[in-house]
């Protein structure tokens, strides 16, 4: 998984590089992925701040598994495989 970096460490790589430090440079004394400061860039644009994207499931998708219906599931299909359950 992706390291995350703190909002701090953020806004101090922004302001060294709106300040006149190259990317290149800010990234070799940051430690860090020119991608990544391109990555904040874009997201800055987007969202207007650098703050990182919370974690979690994606939005609309329900995480939580009725362990009921699943047993009755696998009960009444034992000898199916995976693949075959994932159709039904």
């Amino acid at each position: 998984m992706a390291r995350r970096y703190s909002y701090d460490l953020r806004m101090k790589i922004f302001k060294a590089v709106d300040d006149g430090l190259s990317i290149v440079k800010a990234c070799k004394i940051f430690n860090i992925s020119r991608n990544t400061i391109y990555r904040w860039k874009h997201l800055k644009c987007e969202t207007g701040d650098i703050k990182a994207k919370p974690y979690g499931p994606a939005k609309g998708y329900n995480a939580k598994i009725d362990l009921k219906e699943f047993e009755e599931l696998i009960i009444n299909h034992h000898d199916k495989t995976s693949k075959e359950l994932s159709i039904i």
